[in-house]
């Protein structure tokens, strides 16, 4: 049967009939190039240069919010008339 520490076993139920199936255990080496990339993998430092690039970027567009909200009360507190 080839049946080996580690290996999965699954029984396969079909009406009447009953089919045991061996799913076999593999190694991360083994699964490697087993799912197509639609690119290949840059590196870990170029993978956190990008999420630093893309926090910061987000961090600066919420301040430009930010800013641009204070920046419009202060302007529409300039130019109310005095009561």
């Amino acid at each position: 049967m080839g049946l080996q520490p580690g290996d999965r076993v699954a029984f396969d139920i079909e009406g009447s009939d009953l089919r045991l199936r061996i799913e076999k255990r593999r190694t991360l080496e083994e699964l490697r190039g087993s799912l197509a990339a639609g690119h290949r993998y840059p590196g870990r430092e170029a993978e956190r240069s990008a999420a630093r690039r893309y926090v910061k970027g987000r961090t600066l567009q919420e301040d430009a919010i930010s800013f641009s909200e204070d920046f419009r009360k202060l302007n529409v507190d300039l130019h109310e008339p005095d009561r």
